[in-house]
């Protein structure tokens, strides 16, 4: 029997998200401005409005980055160093701290914080510099924690305006910044307490991004996600989210320093054709938003509104108006909301609609077949070639198959109702709200 998004009961593990109930409102004109009058940017889509509850003073910031970040992203970095900056004196340096802890072990973190490695690419201490960071190492691994609980470094990161958290394995960065009942460690407190008065907790490449959720999950690929249909669970900080439980991947704990009001799960490395995992760890988590990072890219979060940084783009999906399904050959589901933002553009997650500066895509080229057989091709660009081929066409839908059978899988990316496009240079970012996702077995 179909099961509605909006109805499904939050399991156990997931009750650190509350539930959202989350009732339409009305559609605002096609450019509606926000903030001060003359505002380039514009809201895209319906409004929905939510009931929240009173939010702290200072908005909590996370910054996002969804792996590969290059050495001379500028767009990341310069705007890393600008919000580490705010309160600080002209000329001062603000003060990084870098935990390596999704490493496998501390001389990995070590070598990683202070050694250039052999293709000459500048140690983790070395870039900060370059960039304007005055970073601190913190020695915490998963084979040595003592770390979190020593009073040295909780007063280490009072001194500190922001956190880096490095690339490796989400698993490893909750295992260490958690105890062992998932409660957080003193050190993950200070992070917290940074936070509130203003720092940022930052991802290197991909598993400083993952982990930031309070659930988080891993392992495996699309296809398996989808084939499988379900995750194993874990009420307990995993060392391991790689095919737990026998399951391709696993759903645990995580440290919780995305702002309040953001009610989401993130994935990284979308050139890796991970869509397929964010739609089924969307329905397992019961989180209402899903959140995939292209590599070289950023989404920098301040309160609810996150911008998107960097060379490539950003997909939103909103499970509101979902329906998952039964079915016993895999995943099936229909109206899973997709919006696909670019550099620049902005997302609110508490009214769930994209704010873009783009100007609209209005003249519609005709259709071609442009569908794919290999939709979870790695680093193939599938998704973002369908994308970009729906957005700038007349065509209504697009469809993606996997290549694998027995069971196959169809993916559909349709216009939805509110759905617009914009960006109609071929050398400029797209911008997409309101595209409607199926996937159904075949």
């Amino acid at each position: 029997m179909p099961v509605s998004s909006k109805l499904v009961s939050k399991p156990s593990l997931a009750a650190v998200i509350a539930p959202q109930r989350v009732a339409p409102g009305d559609a605002p004109a096609a450019h509606e401005t926000l903030g001060p009058p003359g505002s380039a940017f514009h809201a895209v889509g319906p409004v929905e409005k939510i009931a929240r509850g009173r939010r702290s003073q200072v908005p909590r910031r996370a910054v996002l980055v969804g792996g590969g970040l290059k050495d001379d992203n500028a767009a990341i970095y310069g705007a890393l160093v600008a919000l580490a900056k705010r309160g600080l004196p002209d000329g001062a340096r603000p003060k990084l701290a870098v935990l390596p802890s999704s490493k496998s072990s501390l001389a990995a973190g070590r070598a990683v914080y202070f050694d250039d490695d052999d293709d000459g690419r500048p140690s983790l201490e070395k870039l900060f510099r370059q960039w304007g960071f005055d970073p601190v190492f913190v020695p915490l691994a998963i084979d040595d924690r003592s770390a979190a609980a020593d009073p040295a470094y909780v007063a280490l990161l009072d001194s500190c305006q922001g956190v880096w958290m490095t690339g490796g394995d989400q698993a490893k960065h909750a295992r260490c910044l958690l105890n062992e009942d998932g409660s957080q460690t003193p050190l993950l407190a200070a992070v917290k307490k940074l936070q509130g008065r203003g720092g940022f907790v930052a991802s290197g490449t991909s598993a400083g991004a993952a982990v930031q959720p309070p659930l988080i999950y891993g392992g495996g690929t699309s296809y398996e996600y989808l084939a499988a249909n379900r995750l194993h669970r874990s009420a307990t900080p995993l060392a391991d989210l790689d095919g737990a439980g026998g399951l391709p991947g696993a759903i645990g704990p995580g440290i919780a320093t995305l702002p309040e009001g953001v009610d989401a799960i993130v994935d990284t490395h979308l050139d890796r054709a991970r869509l397929g995992r964010m739609v089924l760890a969307l329905r397992e988590t019961s989180a209402r938003f899903a959140i995939g990072l292209s590599e070289d890219t950023g989404l920098f979060l301040e309160g609810t509104t996150g911008t998107v940084k960097g060379a490539s783009g950003v997909v939103v999906l909103d499970r509101s108006d979902a329906t998952f399904a039964d079915d016993p050959k895999g995943l099936k589901v229909d109206g899973v909301r997709l919006h696909y933002l670019s550099d620049g553009d902005r997302f609110d997650f508490d009214n769930g609609r994209v704010l873009s500066a783009r100007p609209r895509v209005l003249n519609l080229r005709a259709a071609d077949d442009v569908d794919s057989t290999n939709i979870f091709r790695r680093h193939g660009g599938e998704l973002e070639r369908l994308l970009g081929a729906l957005i700038r066409s007349d065509a209504d839908q697009v469809r993606g198959r996997t290549a694998e059978r027995d069971p196959g899988f169809e993916l559909t990316f349709s216009k939805g109702s509110g759905y617009a496009g914009y960006g109609p240079s071929e050398d400029e970012g797209l911008t997409a709200t309101r595209l409607r996702l199926d996937i159904a077995p075949l």
